[in-house]
């Protein structure tokens, strides 16, 4: 029998863990599976308090934060709205609350203002900056 190692996703919402697993790989070589699943589109994380590594499977991965949650000092990921948005506070404040909903800045935009203050986190002011954005002509100046 060979060595293989399935690396399983370490989410858990409301109390309910993911259940997503991938394909036994061909090693016992753990960072090499995660490797190889990260051409899968798995992602591997640490949490910041614990340092604890964790497993993402795609789904999840998508619903989380952007990648390596922005820290300060790096550089906003390509395509990332902010671009867009602006980068000050609210610019990534908006962002990041569209990553977490998994919306795109062209979705936002299209919704009513009312619907968008129902939803915790977005102000006035988030909301005008999300309506200045035109889908025809990038940001308005």
């Amino acid at each position: 029998m060979s060595a293989h190692t399935v690396i399983t996703c370490d989410t858990v919402t409301d109390s309910v863990p993911c259940r997503g697993r991938t394909t036994a790989y061909p090693t016992c070589i753990v960072s090499f599976a995660r490797e190889c699943a990260g051409h899968d589109g798995w992602r591997t994380r640490t949490v910041p308090r614990t340092g604890e590594v964790v497993d993402l499977c795609p789904d999840c991965a998508r619903r989380k934060a952007l990648p390596a949650r922005l820290i300060p000092g790096r550089r906003c990921p390509p395509g990332s709205p902010c671009h867009l948005l602006g980068h000050d506070a609210t610019g990534h404040r908006v962002a990041n609350l569209l990553a977490r909903l998994g919306w795109s800045l062209e979705q936002a935009a299209l919704i009513a203002d009312a619907e968008l203050a129902c939803i915790r986190g977005f102000g006035p002011e988030s909301i005008a900056r999300i309506k200045s954005y035109r889908p025809d002509r990038g940001a308005q100046t």
